[in-house]
């Protein structure tokens, strides 16, 4: 279904890159907002293939994004994979690194 304007990338993951570029439209925007862990598995020639504007984002205005985030413009719940308690530590760590989990929450 590669219907999509604009896809931003926070998963850090080949299968992310992947998903990313099976979603956005030829000529699209792309916006890498995670360094990718290797690699290896990443077909770079599908931004060539497709025309696609590549953008890297490491830090941007914090008080537009706040700004986003009070408006609710922005779906995080979403983005939450899991929930989990500060007090699970390891599991949480764990968690978080594996690429299938999405993002986790952390709660007191």
């Amino acid at each position: 279904r590669s219907d999509q304007d604009v896809v931003v990338d926070c998963s850090g993951t080949p299968e992310g890159f992947a998903l990313s570029m099976a979603l956005l439209r030829p000529r699209g925007q792309f916006v890498l907002k995670a360094q990718v862990a290797g690699t290896r598995g990443i077909d770079l020639g599908v931004l060539v293939r497709k025309e696609i504007h590549a953008v890297g984002s490491d830090q941007g205005p914090i008080d537009e994004a706040l700004r986003c985030l009070l408006e609710e413009r922005v779906d995080v719940v979403s983005l939450i994979g899991r929930r989990m308690k500060l007090s699970d530590g390891e599991k949480v760590l764990q968690m978080a690194a594996a690429s299938e989990s999405g993002k986790v929450l952390v709660t007191p």
